[in-house]
């Protein structure tokens, strides 16, 4: 989304007059972003080799979300063209669905005066930037990145519109209200938009109070299962020993110890990460890829993969060397 912000204002400028103006607020953003990315590029060229990781453009011919975590069965364009038509039209006809009830997170009852304050403004140059980068985010990340974009990358860039989908929204009340009071003769127009500005305000907090709620019982129910999964690894496995996790910076972070992501392809490709990146363990959890479903289950054993334990709803398994057997 970065990049696209910077596409947005050159959209903006270079059409201005006159043209030195114009070039020199160009060439300034451009210093700005290049100044502020520059540590990052380099960094990732040290490391990489690219300033930008070429996995990322990958993500465009995903069938799925769990192949982000393909290990053997790598995202290709022949792959995607293979999927067929009809499941590549579906899947970005999902994904515009989707992420259409991203703009305003869950205040739905507040979409149809958002709208209405967004006509109204369709024309103020302040919105300008708005407009041109959530059209480019929607389309983006529903008709390229149709799976990462639902799945949180369309919410994360686009916080970037909250303050203006903030103010069309009450631009959006107050004409609404405007509307009715010319038709309601005894409303007082400024005092009756003002009252429904604090109900929107209201049910706003209302809103967030509730969705706290619902998940007060389940906050940081990941971590505290990565502090009992660290406590028995601590406890059973050398220090060099390297794990494979679902969420790696999470367990690292918690454990100390170095971990990988699991797989999502087949036991193979587990099988093959542990080869090639030196995992001793596979912590099997139950929020896991459905190819390692027959193994999660206990349907299917493999003479690599040898049970160890249970930590609550992970199932441990020590990854023996290839010499050990292989296949089920």
């Amino acid at each position: 989304d970065g990049i696209l912000l910077l596409g947005v204002v050159f959209l903006l400028v270079l059409g201005r007059r006159p043209w030195r103006v114009s070039f020199a607020l160009a060439l300034t953003v451009t210093a700005s972003y290049l100044a502020l990315m520059w540590p990052w590029l380099m960094r990732s060229v040290a490391l990489t080799g690219a300033p930008l990781p070429a996995a990322g453009v990958r993500t465009i011919w995903l069938r799925g979300y769990d192949d982000l975590y393909s290990f053997l069965d790598q995202p290709t364009l022949v792959a995607f063209l293979d999927w067929g038509v009809t499941n590549i039209l579906w899947s970005r006809l999902a994904a515009l669905v989707q992420n259409l009830g991203v703009f305003l997170g869950g205040a739905f009852h507040l979409a149809p005066f958002a709208a209405l304050g967004l006509w109204h403004l369709r024309s103020a140059p302040a919105f300008r930037p708005f407009f041109v980068y959530a059209a480019l985010l929607y389309l983006v990340h529903s008709l390229l990145f149709a799976f990462p974009g639902p799945r949180g990358s369309m919410l994360h860039s686009s916080v970037a519109l909250l303050p203006w989908l903030a103010l069309a929204t009450l631009v959006g009340l107050d004409r609404a209200v405007a509307w009715v009071g010319t038709r309601l003769p005894h409303w007082n127009v400024p005092k009756a938009q003002q009252r429904f500005g604090l109900v929107a305000l209201a049910s706003a907090v209302l809103l967030s109070l509730v969705f706290t709620l619902r998940h007060i019982d389940t906050w940081g129910q990941d971590y505290r299962h990565y502090v009992e999964l660290a406590a028995w690894v601590r406890a059973s496995t050398p220090p060099e020993a390297r794990l494979l996790v679902t969420n790696p910076p999470a367990f690292t972070y918690v454990s100390g110890r170095s971990s990988l992501a699991t797989p999502s392809d087949s036991v193979e490709a587990v099988l093959a990460a542990a080869d090639r990146y030196g995992a001793t363990y596979l912590a099997l959890e139950s929020d896991h890829a459905r190819p390692l479903d027959a193994l999660y289950d206990g349907r299917a054993t493999y003479a690599r993969l040898e049970h160890l334990a249970d930590v609550g709803l992970t199932r441990i398994y020590a990854v023996r060397p290839p010499g050990e057997g292989e296949g089920p």
